[in-house]
């Protein structure tokens, strides 16, 4: 191949395989988009979006484009080739002393305010996608699901990205913004210091439930970073620290390791122990003099006190003590009391069975008209045998109700999908649009968000014949629909 050799195969990812080369003779990392997502239009698309970012980006914390290739009908990313750790493998093996952590993140966050300023939303933030150089700079990178503000490549309630790192307004159904990349740099943030991801559960339902209702425990450091980390976390984006600007300012209040130490701690020869976090607060040197000579002075005073109380107690104890006579003690006799009557009544044994809940979707379970949880929710709760009334209430309001007989030792599954569903319609030539008896406008139309069930879909157009019929979506779907009229 032209200008490029391959090395050695370096990860397979989803999109792409990663291999160490050279490109005009330079150590370069070739990203080569999997053969048969070349073929797709979008996934192509992106791959050549994520090349034209990376292109107008030129920053020593970010990873940087060398060239963009087409060969045939494969397709290369050509990056630089930087040699060291994934911060992921370093958070795998070793714990990562605070300073550190505020070294490792000032340099992300710069990295971030520079993309942010240039209009770039990075919506993949996490460790795996950090490198440490092994002189010790930090480097941002995979920037195949960012996008440009304004510019977007998901239909509406769609997110994309880790779900342990993303933006609980994403998970709502809201787009990305600037401040959904400061709440996942506040979970990595987070993560670098505890050694674990603050949200993180078995499953991605449990993972998002926490994400959306969940509260992480304080962290064991300086009660201001604590107040500072938490701010990035916060549920609401306008609560949240603005932007990345900010952030820098704020890890600079803070007590951070110099270039060497972390070199020196990078290549493991030295340890570093957690002190004060917070950078000391100088006095001035006119108010100290005067107040540690007033301390000298009060701790004379009461020292000499101190001493004369000893001196008086010592002489009272050297006096002869006189014993007085010892009363033999008076013996006590415990009678034996009558041994109660026990009544022993058998328990009645309380049938109870099992329900196994998998909903996904925003929303509430109720059962029997009592609020239970919210959603997403997946597990197994033992429940009482009989009749029971299931509930769940999406975030728009839509209800799904279920009648379940729960009988001893057995297991009933619900599994429901309350997820925003969506219909993309290509009418030919055109028409208006009606959605149960409402009118949503003429074609072509973005995708209609529906709740799941059964609708009447109809289309008009006064030169062609009406078209009507019923129409069935399921949760967290998007239905594709080409109608011709005739």
């Amino acid at each position: 191949m032209k200008n490029i050799i391959f090395y050695e195969k370096i990860a397979v990812g989803g999109m792409s395989t990663i291999y160490k080369g050279k490109y005009n003779d330079v150590d370069v990392v070739i990203k080569k988009l999997h053969s048969h997502l070349a073929e797709d239009k979008i996934f192509l698309k992106r791959f050549k979006k994520e090349a034209e970012i990376l292109g107008k980006l030129r920053h020593p914390n970010i990873i940087r484009f060398i060239s963009f290739e087409r060969i045939e009908d494969d397709y290369f990313l050509i990056l630089e080739f930087v040699e060291g750790k994934s911060l992921d493998d370093i958070l795998k093996k070793r714990k990562i002393p605070v300073k550190i952590v505020l070294k490792i993140c000032l340099d992300i966050a710069r990295g971030i305010n520079y993309a942010h300023r240039n209009g770039i939303i990075h919506r993949d933030i996490k460790p795996s996608n950090i490198l440490i150089s092994k002189d010790g700079v930090c480097k941002i990178l995979d920037f195949g699901l960012a996008y440009e503000e304004g510019i977007r490549f998901t239909d509406p309630g769609v997110y994309i990205g880790t779900p342990a790192y993303i933006a609980p307004e994403v998970l709502s159904g809201k787009n990305y913004s600037f401040r959904s990349d400061v709440f996942s740099f506040g979970v990595l943030f987070y993560e670098l210091i505890s050694g674990s991801n603050p949200f993180y559960a078995k499953t991605p339902y449990e993972t998002i439930n926490n994400i959306l209702y969940k509260e992480p425990e304080r962290l064991n450091v300086d009660e201001e970073l604590n107040d500072f980390i938490f701010k990035m976390l916060c549920k609401e984006p306008e609560k949240r620290i603005k932007d990345f600007g900010e952030i820098i300012e704020g890890i600079k209040r803070f007590n951070i390791c110099s270039k060497k130490e972390f070199l020196l701690w990078l290549n493991e020869k030295i340890e570093i122990k957690d002190e004060i976090v917070l950078k000391e607060r100088e006095f001035p040197s006119l108010i100290f003099i005067p107040l540690l000579l007033f301390i000298i002075i009060i701790s004379s005073f009461f020292f000499n006190r101190y001493i004369k109380r000893e001196e008086k107690i010592i002489k009272e104890e050297e006096k002869p003590v006189v014993l007085e006579e010892i009363k033999p003690e008076t013996s006590i006799v415990l009678q034996k009391e009558e041994k109660s009557k026990i009544e022993i009544r058998e328990l009645k044994k309380v049938d109870s069975g099992y329900v196994f809940f998998d909903i996904k979707g925003i929303g509430d379970i109720f059962i029997d008209g009592e609020f239970f949880v919210n959603t997403p929710f997946i597990d197994k709760i033992k429940m009482k045998s009989g009749e029971h009334t299931i509930s769940i209430k999406s975030k728009e309001g839509f209800v799904i109700e279920r009648k379940i007989v729960v009988k001893s030792d057995t297991i009933v599954n619900i599994y429901e999908n309350i997820s925003s569903s969506f219909l993309k319609l290509r009418v030919e030539p055109w028409g208006y649009v009606f959605i149960d008896g409402e009118n949503k406008g003429m074609t072509p139309l973005t995708p209609i968000k529906l709740t799941p069930g059964k609708h009447r879909l109809t289309i008009t157009n006064p030169k062609y014949n009406e078209w009507s019929n019923e129409i069935e979506i399921k949760g967290g779907e998007t239905l594709f629909l080409f109608i011709e009229l005739k």
